[in-house]
């Protein structure tokens, strides 16, 4: 997708087209990680409506981060053990970490896996999961190869740094809220970074506006607003 991305906007380089990515990352990166897989699946912090959330799957499906089931239930496991030892990406592996290095196979929360499981779709995500993807992105090249481009790589691309980001950076640089038993911060670059409230965020995993001062501006609270029931 780097590739894909990187030739891709070479080839077809056209300024308007811009937009389609703000879209692609909207939908992708902030409703289908940020908002679905990481406040939604893991912590449970507000409900959806049905329709609502499939859409939110498929999206989720498309940043290319494993299954939303599989995706909760490392990341629940990372906030039972972060920075210690069971951390499925521990900050201190800098480069193994912020290239997905780190053996997370077998590092997830099987309460997670048990509860998400109860759904039929999440049993049929993560067993044809390649196969979602891969069909709507050979789909969307020969419907026109700048939708894959634009839409689909850039966002893909854009999510898989910004979690890398928040996984390394926001547990070594900023400040903290909170003292909590782990090394997260908060770094206020909140249109470009998920969760850049992250020591509040590990403080009240539950709460889904990451905000607690009246300086932090947590965006992520009003795109949630917008869809919650």
């Amino acid at each position: 997708m780097h590739i894909t991305c990187i030739v891709g906007m070479y080839y077809y380089w056209d300024p308007k087209w811009l937009l389609v990515s703000v879209f692609g990352v909207l939908c992708i990166s902030n409703y289908g990680l940020g908002v679905y897989c990481h406040r939604y699946l893991s912590h449970c912090s507000f409900k959806l409506p049905r329709k609502i959330e499939i859409i939110l799957n498929v999206f989720a499906v498309m940043s290319l981060q494993g299954s939303p089931l599989t995706w909760a239930a490392n990341h629940v496991k990372h906030h039972k053990h972060a920075d210690n030892e069971g951390d499925p990406h521990p900050a201190a592996n800098w480069f193994k970490t912020w290239f997905w290095l780190n053996n997370k196979t077998q590092q997830i929360d099987r309460s997670v896996v048990r509860r998400l499981c109860k759904d039929k779709m999440h049993k049929l995500t993560e067993k044809y999961y390649f196969q979602i993807f891969w069909s709507l992105i050979i789909l969307s090249f020969f419907i026109d190869p700048r939708i894959t481009v634009y839409f689909f790589s850039f966002a893909i691309v854009l999510s898989f740094h910004v979690s890398s980001f928040t996984n390394v950076i926001l547990h070594k640089f900023g400040y903290r809220n909170f003292d909590t038993n782990d090394t997260s911060t908060n770094l206020p670059l909140p249109l470009l970074v998920e969760s850049p409230y992250h020591n509040n965020h590990h403080n009240d995993p539950s709460n889904y506006n990451t905000a607690v001062k009246w300086h932090e501006f947590d965006i992520y609270k009003y795109l949630i607003d917008f869809i919650k029931t």
